[in-house]
C-alpha cells in the first residue's frame, strides 16, 4: 500500500511520470513564448475559487483551508454546458482538479472520469491508484486542495485550451479498514498545474495535465 501512495504523491510532482501525452503535448503542456503567435490568452492575478451561487447547502462549510467537507462532490459548474469560452474553461479545470481530493478521500471516480479524455495518461493513473487504494479496503483522509486561476489560452482556430493553475494541497494519510495510519503525507504542497480542456459536441473533455510542484 505504499507503493499506492507514493504513486499519488508521484503523480502530483512528476511531470515526466504522470503528464498526459498525445501529438500535441509540446503545445499542451507549457505556455511559453514559442506559443505565443498560435495562442489568444486572457491573463489576470490568480483568482481563488468561490461557491458556485447555486451551490447546494448540502456542501456548506470551508470552500479553502485543510478542512473542507471532501465527502461531498464539488458542484458542478455551469460551465460545463455553457458557451466554448476562456472563462468556461477555467471553471471545468477548476472543478476537474477539485474532484481529485473527492475522489481520494470516497473512492467515488464519477465525475474525474466523466471529464478524462481517453489519451489523459495522468487521468488514467490518478484513477487506478485510487481504485487500488479502495480496492484493498483502505481509504484517504485529508489531502484538501485550493485552487486558483492564473491563466487562460485558447488555441487560435481550435476549441482546445490550456489553463494555468495556482494549487495548495494540504496533508493527507492513507488508512486501514480499522483506522491505522498506513501513510502519512504531512507536508502543504504548492504546484503549478497546466491542464488542457477541449469543447466538443458531447462536451468538455480533458486531453493533458502537467503538475509542476513548486513548493
Amino acid at each position: 500500500m505504499r507503493r499506492v501512495g507514493i504513486l499519488l504523491l508521484a503523480l502530483l510532482t512528476s511531470v515526466t511520470a504522470a503528464g498526459c501525452t498525445d501529438d500535441r503535448r509540446p503545445e499542451a503542456e507549457s505556455a511559453t513564448a514559442s506559443r505565443t503567435e498560435s495562442l489568444s490568452a486572457t491573463s489576470a492575478p490568480p483568482t481563488p475559487l468561490t461557491a458556485s451561487p447555486s451551490q447546494s447547502p448540502r456542501a456548506a462549510g470551508p470552500t479553502e483551508g485543510p478542512d473542507q467537507d471532501l465527502s461531498t462532490a464539488p458542484e458542478p459548474p455551469a460551465a460545463l454546458t455553457g458557451p466554448t469560452s476562456e472563462e468556461s474553461a477555467a471553471d471545468v479545470a477548476v472543478y476537474f482538479l477539485r474532484s481529485f481530493p473527492y475522489a481520494a478521500s470516497t473512492g467515488d471516480l464519477t465525475a474525474w472520469e466523466q471529464l478524462s479524455g481517453p489519451a489523459c495518461q495522468y487521468c488514467e493513473a490518478i484513477r487506478q491508484a485510487i481504485d487500488e487504494i479502495y480496492s484493498a479496503g483502505n481509504r484517504s483522509t485529508g489531502g484538501a486542495i485550493d485552487v486558483g486561476v492564473v491563466e487562460t489560452q485558447r488555441r487560435r482556430g481550435s476549441d482546445t485550451f490550456i489553463v494555468t493553475l495556482t494549487m495548495r494541497q494540504y496533508p493527507s494519510q492513507t488508512l486501514s479498514p480499522t483506522g491505522e495510519v498506513i501513510e502519512d503525507f504531512p507536508d502543504t504542497k504548492v504546484f503549478r498545474p497546466l491542464v488542457e480542456v477541449q469543447s466538443t459536441p458531447e462536451g468538455w473533455v480533458v486531453t493533458g495535465v502537467q503538475m509542476d510542484r513548486v513548493a
